[in-house]
């Protein structure tokens, strides 16, 4: 198995964190944006974006594409995508809140700050104040943002969200979120 990508990107470490819950051996190739737009890297990806999974002679792009891969393929008894319709569709519904609207705030923020994108800073944060908020709401009486354990859900606002520590807007009010950030950083699948 072999993984596509930056080590910075958000979308990336989704991917690292999900192999390392399901214990899965990968080889890591970085990829440049220079690399990202040579023939053979299109090849892999006709969208020219990082990650890229290759496993099994399966070439697998998109982030939410290779979680729900790994999640079918290697996650036998559904702890990170639900086999209950009800509790996989939770998840589901946060994968796609977390691909248009934290990444946009959260992604957008860290975009700016720290690598000094030019992007609207002050929407960016709006969007990023409203994600804050519906987190923190959601972790109120539970410890993870679908049920008792962690899911993809986690997996993937979990790399936005901590991002924010390099920005000039951050989490900390936010005791929820900061006791969810603390869970996952003490879990024994975390990785960086």
């Amino acid at each position: 198995m072999k993984l596509y990508g930056r080590s910075f990107s958000g979308n990336c470490h989704k991917i690292r964190l999900l192999l390392s819950a399901l214990h899965l051996d990968t080889q890591r190739q970085e990829v440049s944006k220079q690399d990202q737009q040579e023939a053979w890297f299109k090849e892999l990806s006709p969208v020219a974006q990082v990650p890229v999974l290759e496993d099994q002679g399966n070439i697998v792009y998109d982030s939410l594409a290779i979680m729900e891969y790994l999640a079918n393929q290697y996650d036998l008894e559904g702890q990170w995508l639900p086999k209950a319709p009800a509790d996989r569709s939770k998840v589901m519904s946060w994968l796609g809140y977390v691909s248009s609207t934290v990444q946009t705030g959260l992604a957008g923020v860290y975009l700016v700050d720290f690598f000094k994108v030019p992007l609207d800073r002050a929407y960016a944060e709006k969007v990023a104040l409203s994600s804050l908020s519906l987190l923190e709401q959601s972790l109120q009486n539970r410890p993870w943002l679908v049920g008792d354990q962690p899911s993809l859900a986690d997996i993937a606002a979990y790399p936005y969200v901590e991002r924010l520590q390099k920005t000039k807007l951050d989490y900390l009010d936010k005791p929820k979120i900061t006791q969810w950030v603390n869970r996952i950083q003490a879990a024994d699948w975390y990785v960086e």
